[in-house]
């Protein structure tokens, strides 16, 4: 799919914005009415698994402040972004492992790299982020540069990592190596991972298995290179993608938003001692996002929440907390990991609009369902209605709707990076190829 096609570029996000900013001062200047109340908003979504939704693909935006009526004070505003700046600051940061070549470390097998920008020069310069790099051709002992390793179908013997000019076989390095880089992983704590694709090692999807060393075409078949098949045995509901796959900015903002979730569940919620109210609090404030992303799943982690103190054979947990947690953690970042499309999202939009049916004016209800349903016709970007239903969260202090994951000032940061900033660009060795003549 093309990725202009998906979301609108900075431009028209600028512009909403400047929208967005234009509706608020022409109300403020003409209407300084009492609101009145009318509870037949009407827009509250039911809990099917279809509907139930979002809460995620574009969280709200801070630094656009959309009242409808009677504005505070500026001064009371920059309080509010002061204290969002300090949380990040206060958290530690969320830890991104990522291919070695993709920051432009000249880590290929030709000594080269395949520097991505975003990346190197957006995320790894975040204060929020920390990245994690490693090569795992290198982690084997390969020298730099070396030759071109390839995954060969050896029938009797499987797939073997091959080299491609001495036909050695790096299969066992490659694996205990995985093994051990995994396990090591996992005890020093890590939020996601972005690999290299179409490498042997590192590719998640769609890498060639050839039926020799001197076959040029490769087979039909497609695997995943050798240490991302451990990642991904290993470690499944851990965040990752590969670089090319996260040029898609729902794709790239999805990652982000669950590399962030995981963070906060590594770091605070299961940490010792373990609490039932830390875990029902965490999956409260990201009901919205996991809603939208699978509702089947937020199903069960909230039955699972619900019966865990029954026997282990009748659904529950039977009563241990670290069950609890195990099978809680599988089942969310299973979920979350999942891409919120344009149905969900606007469910989710609706879902939130009916937590202010009884506080609202009809005029004010009826404007906000507007904006709900141009973004689901596709006329305006998901900035716009979202950051009205932030506004009156804040101005009707409702803090359910408040402490939602994806309106804290961590995942706002996140929007920043995957969104808000210009697309991606790949910048490596590779050189430009000339064009032939006619």
């Amino acid at each position: 799919m093309d990725t202009e096609k998906i979301i609108k570029p900075l431009g028209t996000l600028t512009q909403a914005i400047v929208s967005v900013g234009n509706v608020i001062n022409a109300r403020f200047r003409s209407s300084q009415e009492e609101e009145t109340e009318d509870s037949n908003f009407g827009t509250e979504s039911k809990d099917s698994e279809e509907s139930q939704t979002l809460k995620t693909n574009s969280e709200g935006v801070d630094g656009v402040r959309v009242e409808d009526v009677r504005i505070k004070s500026e001064k009371n505003n920059e309080e509010v972004q002061e204290n969002d700046q300090e949380e990040i600051a206060l958290e530690s940061q969320v830890k991104i492992g990522v291919s070695s070549c993709l920051i432009g470390e000249k880590v290929r097998h030709n000594a080269g790299h395949a520097n991505w920008k975003w990346l190197s020069d957006v995320v790894g310069t975040h204060k929020l982020f920390k990245l994690v790099p490693d090569c795992p051709e290198v982690g084997i002992g390969m020298s730099t540069p070396r030759e071109p390793i390839r995954i060969v179908d050896m029938e009797d013997l499987g797939d073997r990592l091959i080299g491609r000019e001495s036909a050695t076989d790096f299969t066992e390095k490659m694996t205990e190596w995985s093994k051990v880089k995994v396990e090591q992983l996992k005890k020093n704590g890590l939020d996601g991972y972005i690999l290299k694709s179409k490498s042997p090692s590192c590719g998640l999807e769609r890498i060639k298995v050839y039926k020799s060393i001197e076959d040029r075409q490769g087979t039909h078949r497609k695997t995943s290179g050798l240490f991302a098949q451990e990642l991904i045995e290993k470690w499944p509901q851990l965040p990752m993608e590969d670089e090319g796959r996260l040029n898609n900015p729902v794709i790239r903002e999805t990652f982000i938003t669950a590399s962030i979730a995981h963070h906060q569940f590594r770091t605070d919620i299961s940490k010792a001692p373990k609490s039932i109210v830390k875990l029902l609090d965490f999956h409260a404030n990201h009901k919205y996002m996991l809603m939208a992303r699978s509702a089947f799943l937020l199903k069960k982690c909230g039955k699972l929440l619900g019966e865990w103190k029954l026997p282990i054979g009748k659904g529950g947990c039977g009563g241990d907390i670290e069950v609890l947690f195990e099978i809680y953690y599988d089942l969310f970042f299973r979920g979350i990991k999942k891409y919120p499309t344009r149905g969900s999202t606007t469910s989710m939009l609706q879902h939130i609009a009916g937590y202010f049916k009884n506080s609202l004016s009809k005029e004010d209800k009826e404007e906000l369902h507007s904006h709900i349903i141009d973004y689901q016709s596709g006329d305006v970007p998901l900035i716009l209605p979202l950051s009205f239903l932030k506004h009156y969260s804040r101005k009707l202090d409702m803090k359910y709707v408040q402490n939602q994951a994806g309106l804290k000032a961590k995942n706002q940061a996140a929007i920043d990076v995957a969104k808000i900033l210009p697309l991606p660009q790949k910048g490596g060795d590779k050189k430009k190829k000339k064009k032939k003549p006619l």
